[in-house]
């Protein structure tokens, strides 16, 4: 009962290198779709791969690159080179970081080691023209592009002339940071018209980049943005972008903020050059661009007069464009669902995206249109947009099983691994029901599902990833002389009036202390919630591990879980919105004062715990669960979810001893970690043995060095050592087995036990 758990090394190593492998394709959609930040964050969990190193670092330098990291950027790119120095895609990110930074001479010699590597020697290295909106550039043109740029800056061209050449080298950011350098130059009270033209189009180009956000980095702002404050902005001297300084955690501007300042832009220069027909069509553009058809023609109409008679012809050309086209390029008339879906098999998200919200303006309640919308923003790798577009089609109809498929792939691709599969398990349920014609639908998300069930023990997922990087140490710096914990298990709320015993707890006395419940709080979740908020006011934190009763799905009741799985899942998502603020309530291991921890273990039962007859009972007990594996594996699959748990905790415990405090792990689970332990046994319970508790637990909680071990189930209550040598104590303190109280095992610094009420 050992190969999930733990693993062999091959299949471990296996499985380690096919997720590297799923994360760096997923990493490189990001990088296509624009989405550097996201790609990055991807990037840093990274498992080493070896092989695919080198690629994983020229990815980072990329994406730190694109966020205003050039020395970050450089860093990676160079470990790149060292780890692959027949990578030219690393050359060219070294290449660039370099020029950013102003370290010219290096990003020359950078550009040519690469082309070198591509047989290219400097005196062939001619510059490649880009043209705007052209992708797949070779890393040749780019190397060449660099070099040449490069080598302008040192021989001292104009700002002017190094804007223009940048931004015809494809790098529209640098040609506006040097047209503001231009503008600042002029003469005060002489406004060239040609400046304000050419960083209108650079900033138009920008907006039309897959993610105008990715050359936020340049700006200093505060949202909301509007047109003076972005027009003043790009004056400045872009300090903080040479120095590879970002906006951190801020709201970049959106497309619409670029256009309204190349608006300002293109007015500045049409002001200036009223006859001047590039001035006419840089309005007309930028007006078309932000949806004012009508203005645009307006402007064009009136160059018609207004410009030189030589260039009426360009204005005519553009005008009779502009009135058989949309902005978006798709005919004034045209269905838009129907264009949305050639956009959509062509790959061209974004432009699916706008036609997808055009038609939803047109029939706001469509679920298809809400779960096509969800597929495109998947595409450009807009996953919470894409989650919420297709919780939309979920309520415009609940019993379309593919708006269950769009909302899976899209908490997927996010990493929200745990939500995934709940989802593609309620869109397996929906589409079996409907028949024959959704039986694809069906088999994708019941594919889907088994896929993430074997990766997510093995996989660190958002969520988790949130809580063990943010909240795991939040309260770490508490004294640990100041702190007292508390256990009970087994309130059963919904049976008997226990639900009161929540109530009699002092509101006041327990404010700074934990609770830890060791399951079985009732057999609905709506009685895990009550419970919850009732308890969570009346203590600093609550902790509580799920038990059998937890994740029953009984058909008399308002749950309807696809299986017990999801329902563990979302009782942990139900835990994190209960209380005043996330963590109050928590499934999830903590370190709750400096050394001293509480760690959740997820457990189930096994019948090789009866030692004496260790094969499968005749009895089925908790028929009210289900299950996506085999009954007799779920024990092996819960021990295989502590997997994260036990490392994050093991890793802080080394880090407390090293600064020389000794730690003090308190670890829980609902099921009995040692045969030892009082079971209930008689004629009628022979086989309760096979149903109480699970031998490898017992490994966990030993790996953890656990100090306390409290457990639940059997509600026979007990504290004390067990087992030979044993210096663990095994603590059971369970309501319904007559712990009526609080029972205290950690007192200001001090572990030991009585019952306490106030």
């Amino acid at each position: 009962m050992s190969s999930l758990a733990s693993g062999t090394p091959t299949a471990a190593s296996s499985s380690s290198a096919s997720a590297s492998s799923w994360k760096l394709q997923q990493a490189q959609n990001l990088v296509q779709q624009g989405l550097f930040e996201q790609a990055a964050s991807v990037l840093s969990s990274f498992s080493s791969s070896s092989h695919q190193d080198f690629l994983a670092w020229t990815l980072s330098a990329c994406c730190h690159y694109q966020m205003g990291s050039p020395e970050v950027a450089l860093k990676f790119a160079t470990q790149a080179i060292a780890s692959r120095p027949s990578h030219t895609a690393s050359y060219v990110e070294a290449a660039k970081a370099s020029f950013w930074m102003g370290q010219l001479e290096q990003a020359i010699n950078l550009a040519e080691e690469g082309l070198a590597k591509l047989n290219v020697k400097p005196e062939d290295a001619h510059i490649h023209v880009v043209h705007s909106g052209k992708a797949n550039i070779s890393a040749k043109a780019k190397l060449c592009n660099i070099r040449h740029r490069a080598i302008a800056l040192m021989d001292g061209l104009e700002p002017k002339e190094r804007g223009t050449a940048a931004y015809r080298l494809g790098d529209a950011l640098a040609g506006i940071v040097q047209t503001n350098e231009a503008i600042a130059q002029a003469t005060t009270g002489h406004v060239d018209a040609s400046l304000y033209s050419n960083r209108c189009a650079m900033l138009v180009h920008v907006a039309e980049a897959s993610t105008p956000a990715t050359y936020a980095a340049a700006l200093k702002l505060t949202p909301p943005y509007d047109a003076d404050e972005l027009a003043g902005a790009l004056t400045c001297v872009f300090a903080a972008v040479s120095k590879g300084q970002t906006q951190g955690k801020q709201q970049p501007p959106s497309r619409a903020d670029w256009l309204r300042a190349a608006l300002v832009d293109a007015r500045t220069c049409h002001q200036a050059r009223p006859s001047w027909f590039r001035a006419n069509l840089r309005v007309a553009t930028c007006l078309s661009k932000m949806g004012r058809a009508s203005d645009a023609k307006a402007t064009l109409e009136e160059a018609l007069v207004t410009v030189e008679s030589e260039h009426r012809a360009d204005i005519r050309t553009a005008l009779d464009a502009l009135k058989s086209q949309t902005s978006d390029g798709t005919p004034e008339h045209a269905d838009p669902k129907a264009a949305a879906d050639v956009k959509f098999a062509a790959k061209e998200y974004k432009a699916a995206v706008t036609l997808y919200r055009r038609a939803i303006e047109q029939r706001p309640r469509d679920a298809v249109l809400h779960s096509n919308l969800s597929a495109a923003l998947c595409g450009m790798g807009n996953y919470a947009e894409a989650a919420a577009s297709a919780r939309t089609a979920i309520t415009c109809d609940p019993r379309w099983g593919k708006a269950y498929l769009r909302l899976g792939t899209a908490l997927h691709f996010a990493n929200n691994l745990e939500d995934a599969y709940c989802v593609y398990m309620k869109g397996f349920d929906v589409a079996s029901s409907a028949g024959e014609s959704s039986r694809t639908v069906a088999s994708k998300c019941q594919s889907a599902a088994k896929s993430l069930l074997r990766i997510i023990p093995k996989e660190v997922s958002s969520s988790v990833a949130s809580w063990r990087d943010e909240w795991f140490r939040r309260d770490a710096q508490r004294d640990r002389k100041r702190l007292r914990i508390f256990v009970t298990s087994d309130l059963h709320v919904d049976q008997h009036g226990n639900i009161s015993w929540c109530d009699r707890i002092s509101s006041t006395a327990f404010r700074n202390d934990i609770l830890i419940v060791a399951g079985d709080v009732g057999d609905t979740a709506n009685a895990v919630k009550i419970c919850m908020r009732k308890l969570s006011p009346k203590f600093r934190r609550v902790f509580y591990c799920a038990g059998n009763h937890d994740l029953w799905i009984r058909p008399d009741t308002s749950d309807e879980y696809p299986d017990s799985i999801c329902k563990l899942f979302s009782l942990e998502n139900l835990c994190e919105t209960t209380g005043q603020e996330r963590g109050s309530v928590t499934m999830r291991p903590m370190e709750v004062a400096r050394g001293v921890f509480v760690v959740p273990l997820n457990s189930w039962y096994h019948y090789t715990f009866d030692t004496y007859h260790p094969k499968p009972g005749g009895l089925l007990y908790d028929k009210f669960c289900k299950w996506p594996v085999n009954v007799d594996d779920v024990a092996e699959y819960m021990l295989a979810l502590n997997g994260w748990r036990l490392n994050a905790v093991e890793k802080r415990i080394e880090e407390v001893r090293k600064e020389g405090l000794e730690p003090v792990v308190i670890s829980f689970s609902h099921f009995l970690p040692r045969v030892e332990l009082p079971y209930p046994h008689g004629c009628d319970t022979t086989e309760m043995a096979k149903a109480v508790g699970c031998l490898e637990l017992e490994d966990q909680v030993a790996r953890l060095g656990s100090q306390v071990h409290v457990y639940g189930h059997t509600h026979i209550n007990g504290d004390g050592p067990c087992g030979v040598n044993s210096e663990r104590r095994y603590v059971q303190y369970a309501l319904e087995g007559g712990g009526s109280k609080l029972y205290c095992i950690y007192d200001n610094g001090i572990l030991h036990g009585k019952e306490v009420w106030e």
